[in-house]
């Protein structure tokens, strides 16, 4: 027997998205995206990653954009 029970999230109010993204000579991928409740957290995030963090020499850059 399948269980076809489907649960769903409801956002109220929006949130932002912080898509990593990795630039090379051949192509260019999104490496992670992240989701955040208040700008202030996106913004600290992509912060983190364009001053070297995680991805440090990798050649990426944030983009930032609030869905809502």
């Amino acid at each position: 027997m399948m269980n076809n029970n489907v649960s769903a999230v409801q956002v109220n109010g929006g949130f932002y998205t912080v898509v990593v993204i990795k630039f090379d000579i051949w192509e260019t991928r999104i490496i992670d995206e992240r989701h955040f409740a208040t700008e202030d957290e996106a913004k600290a995030f992509a912060d983190l990653v364009n001053n070297g963090g995680k991805y440090r020499g990798e050649g990426v850059s944030c983009i930032t954009h609030y869905i809502g």
